[in-house]
């Protein structure tokens, strides 16, 4: 790993395709990263872990590694990831389109969206919604006070539902079967919790490049 000065006097580092965004009042917000192109294309001299100034918002386009984000009020947006993901936030808001890795959020005000999960997802929000679009196999835990959470399980992949709420509604398109489901799938194991937020639990459909097995 090495590392070069960067402005403000926040450290460069280049930790094998792995950025971190940290808020950090009073440093450069890098307006002239190039955020658009890939990390692997990004020029050595560019930082790979970024002080952010607080409230600062980010679009990351694709990482061929992990990200790793503490973030006060700046909303996160990432397109594609090939690692995992750990980020957390007091009210920004999280948006990942696609996450090949396992996923680790917790916000407190903030939203999070994830469109593609293909590993475990372990989400917790106070007040925050919960959007998850397609989830593929793993442990998913969604955890939320008084957001609503929403999980798509994907044509084929096998569920075991644990969703639990206190005053919230829950809805399921899924057909509720006593028997453990069957098939060569990959298995869902879903736990939703909420206190007063409601709970949709939908099909989403099967990956373009995967044979669909009903569950």
């Amino acid at each position: 790993m090495s590392e070069t000065g960067a402005p403000g006097g926040a450290q460069a580092r280049e930790p094998h395709g792995l950025l971190a965004a940290h808020t950090r009042p009073g440093h450069p917000d890098f307006l002239d990263l190039p955020w658009h192109l890939p990390l692997a294309a990004w020029p050595g001299s560019c930082p790979r872990v970024v002080q952010l100034e607080r409230g600062l918002s980010r679009l990351l386009e694709s990482l061929s590694g992990g990200l790793n984000v503490k973030s006060a009020s700046g909303d996160t947006r990432a397109r594609e990831i090939a690692g995992g993901v750990n980020i957390q936030t007091a009210s920004g808001d999280v948006e990942l389109d696609a996450v090949r890795g396992g996923i680790n959020v917790a916000s407190a005000s903030g939203d999070v969206t994830i469109r593609e999960a293909w590993d475990n997802v372990n989400v917790n929000t106070v007040s925050g919604d919960q959007e998850h679009g397609a989830v593929y196999q793993g442990n998913v835990s969604a955890h939320a006070v008084s957001g609503d959470v929403s999980v798509g399980v994907r044509r084929g992949s096998k569920v075991f539902l644990d969703c639990t709420t206190v005053s919230g509604d829950t809805r399921s398109e899924l057909d509720m079967l006593p028997d453990a489901p069957s098939g060569d799938g990959p298995l869902v194991e879903l736990r939703v919790k909420t206190v007063s937020g409601d709970i949709d639990i939908t099909r989403a459909p099967a990956p373009a490049d995967t044979q669909e097995v009903h569950a």
